[in-house]
């Protein structure tokens, strides 16, 4: 988690590096590595992982030209999307710009080969390895999706149960709310509360 989450920060660096002067494109740098969910990368959890391919993908397929940096883009897009489905729109926004974007006919046909053939390829090797759980998993990922009901399937989960009545929330927006006030207020170079000063 560590590594990706600075990895992603130099993907961070790279594109504000290329619109801004030096100073503004580090500040921008220091920005992405104490902002309060850096605070969920560092642990071990899919999220900074997720983050590192998504950023990249961006770099490589939504602000670099070419076919091959348009399939790197779209496979490593691909792979953030499996570590997490979260990235789903931030990959949906940059295929959406490369599709409006008429330079990039040739850009958009490597993109949309190398997705196809990246999705096909893991989701056979992971349906095969784990004996047909991940095509479920799926399934529960898009019906979660469907119904908005992630906040209940968690409350199934004994420890984050335990969490909610301790701290006496009832609904996904409390607990959604409880979330972005402890991460604001969370001491040391995790917490938001310096930037909001800047």
């Amino acid at each position: 988690s560590l590594l990706a989450s600075a990895a992603a920060g130099l993907f961070v660096f790279a594109r504000a590096r290329r619109w801004l002067p030096p100073w503004p494109a580090v500040f921008a740098l220091i920005l992405f590595y104490t902002a309060p969910l850096q605070y969920y990368g560092m642990l071990a959890l899919p999220n900074a992982v997720m983050l590192c391919f998504a950023t990249a993908g961006v770099w490589l397929l939504g602000v670099q030209r070419g076919g091959l940096n348009a399939a790197l883009g779209a496979v490593l897009l691909v792979l953030a999307i499996l570590q997490k489905p979260l990235a789903l729109p931030m990959a949906a926004a940059v295929g959406i710009a490369v599709l409006a974007d008429p330079t990039r006919r040739r850009d958009v046909g490597w993109a949309a080969a190398a997705t196809l053939a990246a999705a096909a390829a893991s989701w056979l090797l992971f349906d095969r390895l784990s004996g047909g759980v991940f095509t479920e998993l799926l399934g529960l990922q898009a019906g979660r999706f469907s119904s908005k009901s992630g906040f209940e399937l968690m409350r199934g989960y004994p420890p984050f149960l335990a969490q909610l009545r301790s701290h006496g929330l009832h609904s996904a927006v409390a607990w959604n709310l409880y979330e972005h006030a402890r991460s604001l207020l969370l001491p040391g170079p995790f917490g938001n509360l310096h930037l909001v000063v800047l």
